[in-house]
């Protein structure tokens, strides 16, 4: 059971009756549904063939059953190193000038999801109208972490698949002083969940036979990833043109080109 993993299936009871919180030993899976020690339950999406148990769960107003699966291990073959740089505008941005954007999803659900924050403020706590807004709000917030994580599972998959990279460096970001002073910025750093992104990479890469290696966030961007020379940036310029080498690069790809030699770095040293 050690080597086992969940995956969480959406299930669609008739009634809230129909279900149980809690462990299931008994799991029959195939056309649609699922039996639950006996009950059976409607789903969407795909269901692993195999299951080791279960545990059924409420989330809000919605019920789907983990279960617990064997996984099919499959290791990297390649031995290249690549950095991540994670950014606002884009998700993340590697070393090898691959850019990931943001779940598409998400930027209209925060939308609605601030829409439904300012209603609370506005209604009475306790009204019909106020436990209509709460629930809305409780299921967008759901919605966006059901598309942020789906989404961050397929980058780590790229980033680790069989012609992925061995070496992950990725830059561990610190919200400092500065950031929090920036509302808007800062929250716009929170909603990009680089947290959630960088767990789920590591648990897939070590899975994997991968390395992850978190390196310091200072002057990766202001340092020539050619030459070294350290050229002062403003937060919105967005190209490196170094005086020193001439070279003309993304300022993100740049900054990931510098996390991949500080993760380099890093290995060597233990």
């Amino acid at each position: 059971m050690s080597d086992a993993v969940t995956r969480r299936v959406r299930l669609y009871p008739r009634s809230d009756q129909q279900l149980m919180v809690g462990d299931v030993g008994n799991v029959q899976i195939g056309g649609g549904f699922i039996d639950l020690d006996g009950v059976r339950v409607a789903t969407r999406g795909p269901v692993p063939a195999h299951s080791q148990g279960a545990r059924v769960i409420r989330n809000g107003d919605r019920w789907f059953a983990l279960l617990r699966v064997r996984p099919t291990r499959t290791k990297t073959r390649s031995t290249r190193a690549v950095g991540l740089d994670p950014g606002v505008a884009r998700l993340i941005t590697t070393s090898d000038n691959v850019v990931y954007p943001h779940p598409t999803a998400t930027k209209r659900l925060y939308a609605l999801l601030r829409l439904y924050d300012s209603q609370m403020h506005r209604r009475t706590p306790g009204s019909s109208r106020y436990r209509e807004s709460e629930r809305r709000y409780e299921r967008t917030k759901q919605r966006i972490l059901a598309a942020q994580v789906d989404h961050f599972h397929k980058i780590a998959d790229e980033i680790t698949g069989v012609d992925g990279a061995r070496l992950i460096a990725i830059e561990k970001f610190v919200i400092g002083p500065k950031i929090r002073a920036n509302e808007r910025y800062y929250r716009a750093v929170l909603e990009a969940r680089w947290d959630l992104l960088t767990l789920i990479l590591k648990r897939k890469a070590k899975s994997r036979g991968c390395v992850v290696v978190d390196v310091p966030p200072y002057y990766t961007s202001q340092t020539c990833s050619n030459c070294g020379y350290r050229v002062k940036k403003a937060l919105e310029e967005r190209w490196h043109d170094c005086p020193n080498c001439r070279i003309r690069l993304d300022r993100d790809v740049n900054a990931a080109r510098n996390i991949r030699q500080l993760g380099i770095d890093k290995l060597t040293k233990r």
